[in-house]
């Protein structure tokens, strides 16, 4: 590595001139974080180039679909029902009110109050009169009211419960109204209403994204302290000495600030998937240097009065000793994180490119800034705060021990642990939800439940109808297509309601004192009802289900609280149904809205993790073997992190945990850390060879020179990890669970598995190049 030698050279000359340059470059990165901006909703994660996210897009514009904020009002205990004079009252003043908010587009808000009443009895100028345009003023009144309620198509599935505890109000945003804005201004203004008769609640997907996005901030704004703090602690522990932590930290908020800074100047936005990525580079960035360390400290408690030349001659010891494998490990961690760019999804492309910056970066640190750091500090802050004769080669842990005196045994124990966990990986399966992102005690989730349990649900499954002839859809045949359609949908599994541009039709129908079974009325009949729907269209919502042309026609299916395994249950009955009905009349479909996408978007993250293990595999063997000129030593550093994501993986498969958008995301992110333990050790044992050790003897050589950092490595990679659970967020907690128990598992397997394949792999090449160091280009 004469590069990276001379660039150390360079450095240990002049420290203070190099930390000065690095203050500088950091402060310039420094001051791009302030532009971050954070991006929680739907699309931020949307897979590029997807024809069901592409067509959703397109039918959004299509049938003028607003943003809206469900608000949901519920009876509190021992109060009154919402179907009560008391209640309708009240949802009359609401609706009214909401009308008037600057975030609200007034004429859009559908509630109980705004919905046309059928009543055959009206006249024909009253045929758009609401329930609610004037309030009840008996209970005689609000009783005849519900009566009607209850023959309204719609009424008791998304304006009113069942029993009448709650109803919602739809309040579409105002052109050009952010999201997080409009439910601030809404959340404010239902705590006015705070001493009310009735509780008031703001829900639907709109709502998940903005308080996601907030979790998302406290996540940003506490979990990093909190990881600082847990990196000091756990360095101090183990180094004893103040240099260690300043150099180590040093490093990582460097890293930290350069990778943020660059996604704040590049417009790089923080999302779901990126929000771990502080946390991320903290940890291996920590973990990427205890080796590094380790030989320092050692060489240091050699000489505790070691002036700055000789802390010079130190660090280039140390770098001669740990370098080659410190830039091997960096490497080969970067590469693991260069394969997400295969990613569909653009944050998680965003999120590999940005890693593997960060990766290079703590590398070449190490041979920059934490070389000038060891110079200009004190050398008190190098005496340990216990000092101890330290021994040339670390002693041995129990465990160690009883590897190094029983290979063979410690070898069928990992195989007897892989061959018993291998089984479980068969029982993994994929399954998630947006709400997953959230306490189940939470407030949102409180909301959501209540209102999947009371209507028809939150989400929407549309199928779009298009025929080659214009107007079709407002003649019998293209009426009666539609209703077979819906009928079709409704016995869907997992549907609770189906809406199309029959029900306003139907309503319509039932007021002009006709069938509301529209196909078969006869022809003066429907055209009449034709001009009717088009005189009271924004009325009665018809451009979300028919477009002005009558070509094309919407079939919304609502679905309660979905996840990935029901809405692929609900698209593969559609897939199989809707062919046999549409083919014979020459109209397409296709699929779109919130759950298809919801859908897309978990396969699409899935697959694309599934993909980059390969694409991961293939990077960091490629680095191995340029690295360690050995296809057989390359081989063997892969086993035992790959043998560590298989006991994982049982241990989900046989306790019936899904693979997740976050879950998923585990393998590829530990095959890149995991290689750390390995390499380390195959370093140490090939200098035992080239010493002229047995195997046996290198082996023990391995363990007792790499063993104390290797173990420490493993916990602040795991701790480190396992910090996640404490976020806000359950995927972060999940995914640091799952990331904790990789980390171990893989340095688990690698004490198990490594010593007998070394061995393997000495008897297969039994010639290997002793007299050459691991070599590194650089």
């Amino acid at each position: 590595m004469p590069v990276l030698e001379r660039l150390t050279q360079a450095c240990l000359a002049r420290p203070r001139l190099v930390l000065l340059a690095g203050l500088l470059v950091t402060l310039f990165f420094v001051s791009g974080i302030p532009r971050l901006n954070l991006r929680t909703d739907g699309m931020a994660i949307y897979p590029s180039d997807n024809p069901v996210v592409e067509q959703s897009e397109v039918d959004a514009e299509t049938f003028r679909d607003p943003d809206q904020v469900i608000v949901l009002v519920n009876s509190r205990v021992a109060g009154p029902r919402v179907a009560s004079l008391a209640g309708l009252r009240f949802l009359r003043e609401l609706d009214r009110q909401v009308r008037r908010l600057p975030i609200a587009d007034a004429d859009k808000v559908r509630s109980l109050a705004s919905l046309v009443d059928p009543d055959p009895n009206l006249s024909a100028l009253q045929y758009a009169r609401e329930y609610l345009e004037e309030a009840p003023t008996s209970e005689a009144e609000a009783t005849a009211l519900l009566e009607r309620v209850d023959r309204h198509p719609l009424a008791r599935g998304l304006f009113l419960s069942r029993d009448g505890s709650a109803a919602a109000l739809y309040v579409p945003l105002a052109r050009g109204i952010e999201r997080r804005d409009a439910v601030s201004v809404l959340e404010r203004w239902l705590a006015t209403y705070s001493g009310s008769e009735f509780e008031l609640r703001v829900t639907g997907p709109v709502v998940a994204e903005v308080l996601l996005g907030r979790l998302v901030l406290r996540d940003l704004f506490w979990m990093v302290p909190i990881m600082v703090t847990v990196m000091v602690l756990l360095l101090y522990w183990y180094m004893r000495t103040v240099a260690a932590v300043v150099a180590v930290m040093t490093e990582v908020l460097v890293v930290m600030a350069c990778v943020l800074g660059t996604m704040g100047y590049l417009g790089i936005p923080v999302t779901l998937i990126t929000t771990i990525l502080p946390i991320v580079l903290m940890v291996m960035g920590a973990a990427d240097e205890i080796h590094f360390m380790e030989r320092l400290q050692t060489l240091h408690d050699s000489n505790p009065a070691a002036s700055p030349e000789q802390r010079r001659a130190h660090v280039r010891a140390a770098l001669r000793e740990i370098g080659a494998p410190l830039v091997l490990t960096s490497l080969a961690t970067a590469a693991g994180f260069l394969a997400y760019p295969s990613s569909t999804i653009l944050p998680l492309r965003d999120f590999g490119v940005l890693a593997a910056m960060g990766m290079v970066l703590a590398m070449l640190s190490s041979f920059t800034l934490i070389p000038a750091l060891v110079v200009a500090m004190p050398g008190a802050w190098w005496r340990r705060r216990q000092p101890k004769q330290a021994p040339e080669l670390s002693p041995l842990s129990s465990f160690e021990a009883w590897i190094c005196r029983h290979e063979t045994a410690s070898f069928r124990l990992g195989v007897f642990l892989i061959a018993v966990m291998l089984p479980g990986s068969f029982f993994l399966s994929i399954q998630d939800s947006w709400l997953e992102n959230f306490d189940r005690a939470s407030p949102v989730v409180a909301a959501d439940e209540i209102f999947n349990s009371q209507f028809w649900g939150t989400y929407r499954f549309d199928v779009v109808l298009e025929s080659p002839e214009p107007h079709f859809f407002r003649h019998a045949d293209g009426l009666a297509l539609v209703e077979e359609v819906s009928r079709l949908a409704s016995t869907a599994p997992h549907a609770a309601g189906v809406i199309s541009h029959l029900t306003p039709l139907g309503v319509l129908a039932r007021m002009t004192g006709k069938s509301d079974e529209v196909s078969r009325l006869p022809g003066e009949a429907l055209r009449t009802l034709s001009a009717l729907s088009i005189l009271l269209r924004s009325r009665i919502d018809l451009d979300q289900y028919q477009t002005r042309d009558a070509q094309m026609a919407r079939v919304r299916i609502m679905v309660r609280a979905p996840d990935f395994l029901q809405g692929t249950e609900l698209r593969e009955h559609l897939e199989r149904s809707l062919p046999r009905i549409l083919e014979a009349r020459g109209v397409k479909a296709h699929f779109s809205g919130e759950l298809p996408i919801a859908v897309e978007v978990v396969r699409a993250i899935i697959s694309s993790q599934l993909y980059s293990i390969v694409w991961s595999l293939i990077g960091i063997g490629l680095i191995l073997l340029i690295g360690l000129r050995n296809l057989i030593q390359a081989v063997v550093v892969l086993v035992p992190v790959l043998a560590g994501s298989i006991l994982v993986f049982g241990v989900l498969g046989y306790l019936g945990l899904p693979l997740g958008i976050a879950s998923s995301m585990f393998l590829a992110l530990s095959v890149g850390c995991g290689t750390d333990f390995a390499l380390h050790f195959v370093h140490a044992h090939k200098e035992g060879q080239r010493a002229g050790l047995a195997h046996a003897d290198a082996v023990r050589n391995s363990f007792a020179s790499a063993g104390k950092a290797a173990r420490w490595n493993a916990m602040v990679l795991g701790l480190g990890f396992l910090s996640l659970t404490l976020s806000s967020l359950r995927p972060n907690r999940v995914l640091g669970l799952l990331l904790g128990m990789a980390m171990f598992s893989a340095y688990l397997m690698t004490l198990l598995l490594l010593p007998r394949l070394l061995g393997l792999a000495r008897r297969l090449r039994p010639n290997p190049i002793s007299d050459q160091k691991i070599a590194v280009n650089v």
